[in-house]
């Protein structure tokens, strides 16, 4: 009861992007939400990238703009399914250093899929470590994801968001193509 729900989380980081950023969305729930509150609230210069159907994919697309565009702000918003699908890529951010956020939203399940439970061993932050990411935090709170958004901090960066499992029953889905 006291956990975000993932929507919450993707509200507090819509508010914390800088003017111009580029977010790249996983596949699932969350492309589905960025998707409606983007929607709610049009932005001019909105740069989202829904993944949809790609699952695990996004951080390693957000890696190849971070790198092609490295003026750019890049966030790459991932759930823990899909971020334990394409590990391998954690270690290709680390050592290219591009300027990164990626952000991890973890519930605990492949909740897209029909709610299959994940490994609640893994610890991203330690993996990122691990893998030369700059920094890793872990929030459960919109206040600790804030703060770890507003950080002023250089490379690759993993913010991992505990969130609550769970969506609205009419969620809709995104109207837009890649």
């Amino acid at each position: 009861g006291s956990l975000m729900t993932r929507e919450a989380a993707i509200e507090t980081i819509v508010d914390a992007l800088p003017a111009h950023a580029v977010v790249v969305c996983s596949t699932g729930k969350a492309s589905r939400e960025l998707y409606e509150i983007r929607a709610r609230r049009p932005r001019a210069a909105a740069m989202d990238f829904f993944t949809v159907g790609s699952m695990g994919f996004a951080v390693a697309i957000a890696h190849g703009i971070a790198l092609a565009q490295p003026s750019r702000r890049v966030f790459a918003i991932d759930g823990d399914g899909a971020a334990l699908m394409h590990m391998g890529v954690f270690a290709t951010i680390g050592i290219s250093a591009p300027g990164l956020v990626h952000l991890v939203l973890d519930n605990g399940l492949y909740e897209s899929t029909g709610g299959t439970t994940v490994s609640r061993s893994v610890r991203f932050d330690q993996v990122a470590r691990g893998c030369s990411y700059t920094s890793a935090a872990q929030v459960s709170a919109a206040v600790d994801l804030q703060a770890s958004l507003a950080a002023d901090l250089t490379g690759p960066r993993l913010i991992v968001v505990q969130v609550a499992p769970g969506s609205r029953p009419d969620l809709g889905r995104p109207r837009t193509t890649p």
